[in-house]
Formats: structure tokens, sequence, C-alpha cells
């Protein structure tokens, strides 16, 4: 069986890493401006977006998501900050959803933003970290993927 070739044509990581930043942003500018939509529109956003139920899911679906990428590709450019920043930024989202101050606050804002940050610059971190990891690919003579 002959060993794979990484490529960037065919190797996803980079897009999902993209995603993942992306979203995680945009989770964060979320978190962020809840309380000027609490201000401005208190009785449509207090059923949807006050709901610890679409948080869990926002978190959820961001847990998946950024393990499975960050994950995969950790394993193999070998570099875990990205893991670290996923980790940190992970459990600031929980400590966010379940502290006892979950009035939408600017504290639990606060902490809910950061955590997306955390989340969006591991995405960043991986990204970086997959591009050293594919330049020192093209700069061997053999080019082989090690992580396979």
């Amino acid at each position: 069986m002959e060993p794979r070739i990484a490529s960037p044509n065919t190797d996803p990581s980079a897009a999902l890493d993209a995603v993942g930043g992306g979203a995680s942003a945009v989770c964060a500018v979320h978190c962020a401006l809840i309380p000027v939509a609490f201000a401005l529109l208190p009785s449509a956003t207090h059923s949807v977006v006050h709901s610890r139920v679409v948080e869990s899911l926002f978190i959820l679906v961001a847990a998946l998501f950024a393990t499975f990428v960050i994950g995969h590709a950790t394993r193999r450019h070998r570099e875990p900050l990205a893991l670290l920043l996923l980790l940190v930024g992970l459990g600031v989202m929980a400590f966010a959803l379940f502290s006892a101050d979950h009035s939408h606050s600017g504290g639990h804002a606060l902490a809910a933003a950061s955590g997306g940050m955390l989340i969006a610059a591991a995405h960043w971190s991986n990204w970086q970290s997959t591009k050293r990891w594919r330049r020192s690919l093209s700069n061997s003579s053999e080019g082989v993927d090690p992580g396979r």
C-alpha cells in the first residue's frame, strides 16, 4: 500500500478551519450583541435568545465541529496550541452557559464572546500550523504525509 501524499487540493482542512473560525467569530459577535438585542427587542429576544437550549446547541455544534477539524489536523502537524486554545475556549463557553448568572448580563456576554473568540483563535492557529506542516512536506525530498 502506497503512502498518501499531502496536497493542498485534496485536503479540506484549510477550508474547514476558515468555516470554523468564521462561525466562531460570528458566535462571539452574537454573544457580545445579546445585551443590545435585549435593550432593543425585549419581547422578541427573550423567548429565543435567552434560551439555554439554544445556547447549548450552539456550543455543542461548535465543540463537535472544532474538535473534529482541529483534532484531525493536530494529529498531522503535532502542534498543540490550537487544541489548547480550543479546550480553553470551550471551557469558557461552558462556564458562561452554566454559571449562576445566566441572565445575559454584561459578565455573561463577555465570557461567551471571549470563549467564541478563543475558539476562532484556535481555528486560526490550526490553519497556521497546517500551513507550516504542508510547507515542511513540500520542502522534504519525500513529500509523504507522516500523519497516515
